[in-house]
């Protein structure tokens, strides 16, 4: 076991390592030894480390949602040109490039503002719990971790499609909540039931709100469907 453990961190290292970021051996740390990093970081973090580390975490998805999007608007020119029909497309370019830079922002918008409500939260369970830590901190390893999840699950949901190791992508995603309670102790010296309420309340949250939005839904469809 101590073996197959070891040859995982090596290969994480090994894919952080590939990667063209300047804090790359940070983010690889925070999964192989996330007690030691998160509590060197949590010292000297701050908003502006934890909002560039959740963007670099960004980039690959965004260069993916350009390259989909070039290679769809290839595949239409060559089809309107094959049918003599290139014309056709001058009028829907400007506003389909609109959509694709409202879908860029909004992504960008609504990861910031997540992760900001999302720490938030977190954070004032865990100061009514007792911790001491700043919420600049918090906000900051957050952000790095938020970052080191969207880099670390590129590899993970490619893996993920081999039939026999189908389920590596939820035992990574349990390994982030984990990962997610030692940001909490790191931050704010909290014991170890403290950190798992402080994790456990947000979701139960997120999901009453979950389920109070589809209830709502499923009675406005019945609703418009009795009126009809």
């Amino acid at each position: 076991m101590d073996e197959l453990v070891a040859t995982v961190k090596q290969w994480i290292e090994k894919y952080f390592n590939m990667l063209p970021f300047k804090r790359k051996g940070v983010y690889a740390k925070m999964i192989t030894e996330p007690s030691k990093t998160m509590e060197a970081e949590a010292k000297k973090t701050g908003f502006g480390i934890g909002l560039r580390d959740l963007l670099t975490g960004m980039v690959p998805y965004l260069i993916l949602l350009l390259a989909v999007t070039l290679v769809i608007l290839v595949v239409i020119v060559v089809a309107l040109s094959v049918m003599g029909k290139l014309g056709m497309i001058s009028p829907y370019v400007a506003p389909a490039l609109g959509i694709v830079a409202v879908c860029f922002m909004a992504y960008v918008l609504v990861s910031i503002i997540g992760w900001i409500l999302g720490t938030a939260v977190i954070h004032m369970i865990a100061k009514v719990l007792g911790g001491k830590g700043k919420f600049v901190r918090m906000l900051g390893l957050m952000g790095t971790l938020g970052g080191t999840n969207s880099l670390f699950m590129i590899p993970v949901m490619l893996v993920s499609i081999i039939p026999i190791v189908g389920q590596v992508t939820m035992l990574a995603s349990l390994y982030f909540i984990y990962l997610l309670y030692k940001a909490i102790r790191a931050v704010h010296g909290i014991g170890r039931n403290g950190a798992i309420v402080a994790i456990v309340i947000p979701i139960i949250i997120i999901g009453a709100l979950v389920m109070a939005i589809y209830v709502a839904y499923i009675m406005l469809v019945l609703g418009l469907s009795l009126a009809g």
